[in-house]
Protein backbone atom coordinates (compact mmCIF):
# COMPACT_ATOMS: atom_id res chain seq x y z
CA UNK A 1 0.00 0.00 0.00
CA UNK A 2 1.24 3.63 -1.02
CA UNK A 3 0.34 6.53 0.59
CA UNK A 4 1.18 10.14 -1.22
CA UNK A 5 1.42 13.60 0.41
CA UNK A 6 2.54 15.74 -1.98
CA UNK A 7 6.31 14.93 -2.41
CA UNK A 8 6.57 12.25 0.13
CA UNK A 9 5.54 8.63 -0.69
CA UNK A 10 5.25 6.38 2.12
CA UNK A 11 5.32 2.67 1.39
CA UNK A 12 3.72 0.26 3.57
CA UNK A 13 4.10 -3.30 3.96
CA UNK A 14 2.39 -6.19 5.15
CA UNK A 15 4.12 -8.83 6.84
CA UNK A 16 1.92 -11.11 8.68
CA UNK A 17 -2.41 -11.40 8.18
CA UNK A 18 -2.41 -9.26 11.11
CA UNK A 19 -0.35 -6.39 9.04
CA UNK A 20 -2.77 -7.19 6.43
CA UNK A 21 -5.83 -6.91 8.37
CA UNK A 22 -4.51 -3.61 10.21
CA UNK A 23 -3.62 -2.06 6.70
CA UNK A 24 -7.12 -2.67 5.76
CA UNK A 25 -8.23 -0.94 8.67
CA UNK A 26 -6.07 2.26 7.66
CA UNK A 27 -7.06 1.87 4.14
CA UNK A 28 -10.74 2.52 5.28
CA UNK A 29 -9.87 5.00 7.75
CA UNK A 30 -7.81 7.10 5.18
CA UNK A 31 -11.35 6.93 3.40
CA UNK A 32 -13.36 8.07 5.73
CA UNK A 33 -11.31 11.33 7.52
CA UNK A 34 -8.38 12.90 6.78
CA UNK A 35 -5.07 11.52 8.40
CA UNK A 36 -2.04 13.93 8.70
CA UNK A 37 1.65 12.84 8.03
CA UNK A 38 2.39 12.47 11.78
CA UNK A 39 -1.35 10.65 12.19
CA UNK A 40 -0.30 8.03 10.09
CA UNK A 41 3.37 7.89 10.97
CA UNK A 42 2.11 7.75 15.18
CA UNK A 43 -0.31 5.11 13.89
CA UNK A 44 2.42 2.75 11.98
CA UNK A 45 4.59 3.53 15.39
CA UNK A 46 2.14 2.29 17.11
CA UNK A 47 1.39 -0.85 14.96
CA UNK A 48 4.30 -2.23 14.42
CA UNK A 49 3.93 -1.90 10.69
CA UNK A 50 6.99 -1.69 8.30
CA UNK A 51 7.68 1.15 6.08
CA UNK A 52 9.99 3.54 3.83
CA UNK A 53 9.38 7.24 3.06
CA UNK A 54 10.73 8.50 -0.16
CA UNK A 55 10.58 11.67 -2.37
CA UNK A 56 8.86 11.70 -5.23
CA UNK A 57 9.72 15.14 -7.51
CA UNK A 58 6.41 16.67 -9.21
CA UNK A 59 7.21 18.22 -12.19
CA UNK A 60 3.47 19.88 -12.14
CA UNK A 61 4.24 21.58 -9.01
CA UNK A 62 6.22 24.77 -9.04
CA UNK A 63 9.88 24.54 -7.54
CA UNK A 64 8.63 26.38 -4.27
CA UNK A 65 6.04 23.52 -3.50
CA UNK A 66 8.60 20.95 -4.61
CA UNK A 67 11.39 22.47 -2.01
CA UNK A 68 8.62 22.84 0.58
CA UNK A 69 7.87 18.78 0.13
CA UNK A 70 11.63 17.95 0.61
CA UNK A 71 12.49 19.77 3.31
CA UNK A 72 9.09 18.36 5.12
CA UNK A 73 10.44 14.67 3.76
CA UNK A 74 13.76 15.42 4.91
CA UNK A 75 12.02 16.16 8.75
CA UNK A 76 9.82 13.53 8.22
CA UNK A 77 12.90 10.73 7.37
CA UNK A 78 14.75 11.48 10.21
CA UNK A 79 11.99 12.03 12.70
CA UNK A 80 10.13 8.86 11.17
CA UNK A 81 11.73 5.13 11.66
CA UNK A 82 10.05 1.90 11.35
CA UNK A 83 10.14 0.27 14.85
CA UNK A 84 12.64 -2.67 15.34
CA UNK A 85 9.85 -5.52 15.33
CA UNK A 86 8.27 -4.10 12.32
CA UNK A 87 12.04 -4.37 10.84
CA UNK A 88 12.33 -8.07 12.23
CA UNK A 89 8.58 -8.73 10.44
CA UNK A 90 10.10 -7.34 6.89
CA UNK A 91 13.25 -9.06 7.41
CA UNK A 92 12.26 -12.64 7.91
CA UNK A 93 11.68 -14.47 4.83
CA UNK A 94 10.55 -17.69 7.25
CA UNK A 95 6.94 -17.42 8.04
CA UNK A 96 7.42 -19.50 11.57
CA UNK A 97 10.21 -16.83 12.63
CA UNK A 98 7.52 -14.01 11.64
CA UNK A 99 4.33 -15.57 13.61
CA UNK A 100 7.06 -16.21 16.81
CA UNK A 101 7.70 -12.26 16.57
CA UNK A 102 4.15 -11.68 16.03
CA UNK A 103 3.47 -13.76 19.40
CA UNK A 104 6.01 -12.71 21.07
CA UNK A 105 5.21 -9.24 20.36
CA UNK A 106 2.36 -9.36 22.55
CA UNK A 107 4.40 -10.42 25.68
CA UNK A 108 7.23 -8.37 26.96
CA UNK A 109 10.39 -10.12 25.05
CA UNK A 110 12.24 -8.61 22.87
CA UNK A 111 13.59 -10.27 19.64
CA UNK A 112 17.11 -9.88 18.32
CA UNK A 113 18.78 -10.44 15.02
CA UNK A 114 21.85 -12.80 15.73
Amino acid sequence: MTYRYDGIVVDLYCCTEEDNYKLGFLRRNLQSREFTMEDLFHWLHVQDIYFRIRYEYNRCLSICTNINSYIKYLKAHRSYRATGKAKQKHDSNDLIVREVISLLDDTSYSVYKI
